[in-house]
């Protein structure tokens, strides 16, 4: 009886820390995310956490710093993350 209990409670751990672990590496891809920059006449892939002085190429879905200044066009944002809102705010220069 009591090492059926202690078969389950390692399957048990074993479970969790399996979960932990794929929790953990889907933070670190997050955290991870790239921008598409252009620098001088070349594009590069710096973080997203807000390259500075960057011109970025904004695609539908992307995900960008909240301090970007858009220079020309206009975007629809999702900025539920930052005020709670549940619409997306349109964003002209």
């Amino acid at each position: 009886m009591v090492s059926a209990l202690l078969v389950i409670n390692a399957v048990l751990g074993f479970c969790r820390s399996a979960g932990r672990r794929r929790r953990r590496n889907l933070a670190a891809a997050l955290a991870s995310q790239r921008a598409r920059a252009a620098r001088g006449n070349c594009r590069s892939f710096p973080p997203a956490s807000g390259p500075p002085a960057d011109i970025l190429r904004v695609r539908p879905g992307d995900i960008i710093p909240a301090d970007v200044k858009l220079l020309s066009g206009a975007l629809s944002v999702d900025q539920s993350a930052l005020t709670g809102e549940s619409q997306d705010v349109t964003r002209r220069p």
